[in-house]
């Protein structure tokens, strides 16, 4: 027997990862910028598929040059207050 297969063999393992019985998504993400969620400026938004099955699994925000702006300026007054103080 190999080493492997004693692992599987004595391990228990959850429902694979296509199985979406166990898990709830939400149909879109946006993006988190300085502690909240906002919508992409230019609205847009990319389709992300099961590999295995080709099902549409959610929508995701594409962050534009405006999107990445503010979130570096939430970061910068971010590390230049509280959390740059930190250590």
């Amino acid at each position: 027997m190999s080493d492997f297969s004693k692992f599987t063999d004595s391990n228990e393992f959850d429902p694979a990862p296509e199985n979406r019985s166990d898990i709830s998504l939400r149909e879109r993400h946006d993006l988190y910028i300085d502690g909240q969620w906002v919508e992409p400026v230019a609205g847009q938004y990319r389709e992300t598929l099961n590999p295995a099955t080709g099902e549409k699994i959610s929508e995701i925000a594409v962050a534009g040059p405006e999107d990445v702006a503010m979130a570096v300026e939430a970061a910068r007054a971010a590390y230049e207050g509280e959390w740059g103080r930190m250590s």
